[in-house]
């Protein structure tokens, strides 16, 4: 038998001398975007609190006060004894901001994509996902045993072809998201809607990235396009978290009475996992009342955003044609210069994390720069002038490896 031991080190060490190891670091935070880390004091420009709900003083009461009044932890499954009114109450108010007639909380935002993926989807079903979807998705599918199929991101006129290849299956399904987490672009939803409709195909799309930070009122990326969710069922399902823009912790599943209770009774990481937190809970939904409460907030971060854009683009940065979102990524191409180019940003006090395989593909490693509110303009202009300077020095190191296609295991694709 095999020491999985040695399985290990080999696998460390193929990481290490690939500059793909990744550690833990343990830090403290001072307040607004201002970090200390082992290294030092540095600006924070990787957190998803895009409208700094973390921080806020109401958000913090609130969940202090759930605390108080019902518990540190939920203590059991929610179809035990870890429901309780607040949840009830947060459900009901996520589901009318949103606009579908439910909405179903898990722990995290990978427990509610895992949750619905596995409720929904049959082995013998056809599954189309596009290739930048969150691994969540991926991981979703493979639990459900059906077979997976890859589009080329945002390619509609592939995934018209490939749904019309596959009409024979006794389901549909296309995964995607709102705005996808590591390129900042958004998902053409109008167009992918029209394909499912076309082929009596259903949309199941995580908006965790869009809620709080498209459309006017923040809603996602539906509000973004105009879209009233109601007048696409059963076409479209849509998830989100609580993780981000509501400045907490959670996921939600957004659909009909009728999937709201097969999940609850089908949906093995709801019902084998303890209820959300009650501060989780009570923070999540004074989040939720200050943005219905002061919407411009999502102006303010779209301002914000378009500050730190300019502001690059100033400094000699090139960012990707069509990002519109918080999301701002700079390609470096191999994973040493994406490293290199982030340790000289921390010594200078910018914390800008690098994104390498296998969370994006070979050969785009990059930083991801995420604006929220917690930065202020003087901070923004400092640390755009910075990162241009580390870029400049990054593109000085050797010539990375020519940049590979994105293969996802054979027995995925098309």
């Amino acid at each position: 038998m095999g020491d999985w031991r040695e399985r290990i080190k080999r696998r460390t060490a193929d990481r290490k001398a690939k500059e793909l190891q990744r550690t833990l670091r343990s830090q403290s935070r001072e307040g607004g975007s201002a970090l200390v880390l082992p290294t030092g004091r540095v600006l924070d420009f990787c957190s998803n609190d895009y409208l700094a709900m973390a921080g806020n003083a109401e958000v913090i009461r609130a969940a202090r006060t759930a605390a108080l009044r019902i518990g540190a932890g939920a203590r059991a499954s929610r179809l035990v004894t870890g429901n309780y009114d607040l949840l009830d109450e947060l459900e009901t108010e996520l589901a009318e901001f949103k606009g579908t007639q439910t909405a179903l909380v898990f722990p995290t935002g990978y427990h509610a994509n895992l949750g619905l993926i596995t409720t929904l989807v049959e082995p013998r079903d056809a599954v189309f996902l596009d290739r930048l979807a969150h691994a969540c998705l991926v991981d979703g599918v493979r639990l459900s045993g059906a077979r997976l199929r890859v589009f080329p991101h945002n390619d509609l006129e592939r995934l018209d072809n490939l749904l019309a290849r596959h009409a024979e299956a006794p389901a549909r399904w296309i995964l995607t998201e709102g705005i996808f987490s590591m390129d900042g672009d958004l998902v053409p939803l109008p167009g992918l809607l029209e394909l499912a409709r076309k082929h009596d195909a259903t949309i199941i799309l995580d908006d965790a990235h869009a809620t709080g930070v498209l459309g006017p009122t923040g809603r996602g990326i539906t509000e973004h396009y105009g879209i009233d969710p109601a007048e696409w069922v059963p076409h479209l399902i849509t998830t989100g978290t609580l993780s981000k823009a509501l400045g907490s912790q959670g996921g939600v599943v957004f659909g009909t009475r009728e999937l709201r209770c097969e999940m609850i009774n089908q949906a093995r990481s709801f019902v084998y996992t303890t209820g959300l937190a009650p501060p989780a809970a009570g923070a999540a939904l004074a989040a939720l009342r200050i943005l219905k409460r002061e919407p411009a907030a999502v102006r303010q971060l779209e301002e914000r955003t378009a500050l730190v854009r300019l502001a690059l683009e100033e400094n000699g940065i090139a960012l990707p044609a069509g990002v519109r979102s918080p999301i701002l990524p700079i390609l470096l191409g191999e994973a040493d210069r994406a490293v290199a180019c982030s340790r000289q940003l921390e010594r200078q006090g910018v914390l800008c994390l690098p994104i390498r395989p296998p969370t994006v593909p070979r050969g785009t490693s990059r930083l991801r720069i995420t604006v929220t509110l917690n930065h202020g303009e003087a901070e923004c202009h400092q640390a755009c002038h910075r990162i241009a300077r580390a870029v400049a020095t990054a593109a000085k190191m050797k010539e990375p490896n020519p940049v590979h296609a994105f293969i996802i295991p054979t027995k995925e694709t098309i």
